[in-house]
């Protein structure tokens, strides 16, 4: 017979989680372009990974519990998680605008730099990404009960989580193949 792990499994789970986020943040000090930057920025950058970390880390549960029988229960923790989600969102954009502003000295880098462009990018894949969020929890959400609305939950999770994957990616390449251009390491 299959039984859940104890939790004493997630507990070791969490504290090996929390000690890799830590060394991840802890690595930002020293290298990249972030590492040049002001206290104020590296504390944004750890918000800013922090809040997409929680969020993306949700998907793959979420997406699983798409498959319940329990429609009542899936319909519940998709409104909890969609309430709490708007705090992530605020989160995300206030460290990212104060990253910015740290980054930019004027609104030309944005469109004339690698730098820029990549970002530009990445706000694309955002706000793509924002409205992903916005269908699941005014629209999909509601009507989980209805039928194949748990499928089309599940669908749609899955193209927030292609869309997650392209936000890392970008992010990824700017934040260590190029980087603003009066920064240099």
């Amino acid at each position: 017979m299959n039984r859940p792990p104890l939790q004493a499994f997630y507990k070791l789970l969490n504290t090996i989680t929390l000690v890799a986020f830590l060394l991840i943040l802890f690595s930002f000090r020293f290298s990249g372009h972030i590492s040049i930057l002001s206290p104020i920025a590296k504390l944004s950058i750890a918000v800013h990974f922090f809040a997409f970390a929680a969020w993306i880390g949700a998907l793959y549960p979420l997406y699983r519990l798409t498959f319940v029988e329990d429609l009542d229960f899936l319909q519940r923790t998709m409104k909890k998680f969609g309430n709490n989600a708007i705090g992530i969102v605020l989160l995300l954009i206030v460290a990212g605008v104060l990253m910015l502003l740290e980054l930019f000295h004027s609104l030309e880098e944005v469109f004339t730099t690698a730098y820029g462009i990549a970002l530009l990018t990445k706000l694309f894949l955002v706000v793509g990404i924002f409205a992903i969020a916005g269908l699941n929890k005014l629209r999909l959400t509601p009507a989980i009960q209805a039928e194949g609305g748990a499928l089309a939950m599940r669908r749609s999770i899955t193209v927030e989580a292609i869309v997650a994957l392209l936000i890392l990616v970008v992010t990824s390449y700017f934040s260590t193949i190029v980087g603003p251009a009066d920064h240099q390491m």
